[in-house]
C-alpha cells in the first residue's frame, strides 16, 4: 500500500502507512517486513530530500542481513547506490551499486539486475566515464526483453554520447513517454530532466520549458526541484525570458536542500548565464567559476568540461587581455576534458572553432 501512494504521489499517506506497518512489525518480531518497512521510510525520505534516508537504508540492509533475506539486501544497497547518484558521490554509488549487482547475479534477480546496471551506467555517464557507460549499458541491453523499462532512456543517452542530439531527442520524448505509462516516479524525473536538457540543445526552448514547468508542478514536494528550477532558468532564457529566468533561481535558493551539490553547481550556472545577458562580467565569472569547482570536485567531468568552455566565452566576451589568457586556457581544459569523457562531437567543435 505504501508503493501504491508513492507511486500515486500520495506521500503523506504512504509515509503514514509504512510506519504503521514498520512499527507493527518491530512490535511483533517480523523482520522481514520490518526491512521492507526501514527500505519504505528510506525511499520516501530520499524523495523528500530528507537526512535520515541512509541510515533508513542501512537498517534495512542490517535486518535483512540477519534473516538472509536477500532480496531486501539487495534493495537497501540499490536505492542507498541512487540516493548517493544523484548527491553527486558518485564513489559510494559505484560501489554500492556493485555490491547489490553481485547479490542480484548470485540469485539470478534479473529485475534487479538491470536496475543495477541501468544505475550503474548513470553514475559513469554522470562522473565523465562514458566508455564504461556504453559498456555496462550494453550489459543491460542484452537483457531488455526481460526488463524494457529503460531501454528508450539507453538509446537517448546513448545516441547523446555519440553527438546526435536529434536522436538523443527523439529516444528521450520515448522514454518520457514510456515512464508516464509506468507511473514510476525516480524514472519520470529522471525522463524529464534528461528530455528537457536535449531539447536546450537542440534549440528547442518552449519545449524544453513546457516539460518543466509541467514537472514543477507535479514533483514540486521532491528534491528534484531544485535540479529543474536551475535547468528551468536555462531554458527561459534561451527564450528569451531573463525575468521568468531570475525567478527560477529564487525559488531554487528558497528549497531546503541546499546540501545537494550537482543541483547547487546548476544554479550556479544559470545564474552566471542571468548576470552576462546585462554584462556584469564580474557577477558571471565568479558564479560559473563556482560551478566549476563544484563539478571539478565532484568528478563530473562533462559538467566541468561544459563549465569551463562558458568560462572562457565569459573571459572571452570581458575582453581584456588578461581576460583573453584566461578565456585560451580554459577552452585548453575544456577540450582535454571533453578528450577524457570521450565526447567526440564536443571535442571536435572546440577543436573546429576559431582561437580565443
Amino acid at each position: 500500500m505504501a508503493r501504491t501512494h508513492t507511486a500515486m504521489g500520495q506521500l503523506k499517506e504512504a509515509e503514514a502507512y509504512a510506519h504503521s506497518g514498520a512499527q507493527l512489525a518491530e512490535q511483533y518480531s517480523l523482520l522481514p517486513q520490518l526491512s521492507e518497512g526501514e527500505w519504505a521510510l528510506g525511499f520516501i525520505s530520499t524523495l523528500l530530500g530528507r537526512d535520515d534516508a541512509a541510515q533508513r537504508f542501512e537498517r534495512c540492509i542490517e535486518i535483512a542481513e540477519r534473516v538472509g533475506d536477500l532480496g531486501w539486501v539487495i534493495q537497501g544497497l540499490a536505492w542507498a547506490a541512487f540516493r548517493h547518484r544523484w548527491r553527486g558521490e558518485y564513489a559510494q554509488a559505484r560501489e554500492s551499486y556493485a555490491h547489490a549487482f553481485a547479490i542480484a547475479e548470485k540469485t539470478n534477480n534479473r529485475p534487479r539486475m538491470a536496475f543495477c546496471l541501468i544505475g550503474a551506467g548513470e553514475t559513469h555517464y554522470l562522473s565523465g566515464n562514458w566508455r564504461a557507460a556504453g559498456e555496462t549499458w550494453a550489459r543491460y541491453l542484452q537483457m531488455s526483453d526481460e526488463v524494457p523499462a529503460w531501454v528508450e532512456h539507453v538509446r537517448a543517452t546513448t545516441a547523446f554520447m555519440q553527438g546526435d542530439v536529434e536522436g538523443a531527442v527523439a529516444w528521450a520524448e520515448q522514454a518520457l513517454a514510456h515512464a508516464e505509462r509506468r507511473l514510476e516516479v525516480t524514472s519520470l524525473v529522471l525522463a524529464v530532466d534528461r528530455c528537457a536538457a536535449y531539447y536546450l540543445r537542440a534549440g528547442r526552448s518552449q519545449d524544453a520549458r513546457q516539460v518543466l514547468t509541467e514537472a514543477l508542478r507535479r514533483f514540486a514536494p521532491l528534491f528534484w526541484s531544485a535540479f529543474f528550477h536551475p535547468l528551468a532558468a536555462e531554458a527561459a532564457l534561451a527564450a528569451g525570458d531573463v525575468s521568468a529566468a531570475i525567478a527560477h533561481c529564487a525559488q531554487a535558493d528558497a528549497l531546503p536542500w541546499a546540501d545537494l551539490r550537482p543541483a547547487r553547481a546548476r544554479l550556479l550556472r544559470a545564474r552566471a548565464m542571468i548576470a552576462a545577458t546585462s554584462a556584469a562580467w564580474t557577477d558571471a565569472i565568479e558564479w560559473m567559476r563556482e560551478a566549476v569547482e563544484i563539478y571539478r570536485q565532484l568528478g563530473q567531468r562533462y559538467d566541468y568540461a561544459r563549465g569551463a568552455e562558458f568560462a572562457a566565452d565569459l573571459h572571452a566576451r570581458r575582453g581584456d587581455e588578461v581576460d583573453r589568457e584566461h578565456a585560451t586556457a580554459l577552452r585548453r581544459t575544456a577540450r582535454a576534458l571533453y578528450q577524457e569523457v570521450g565526447a567526440v562531437a564536443d571535442t571536435r567543435r572546440l577543436e573546429n572553432q576559431d582561437p580565443v
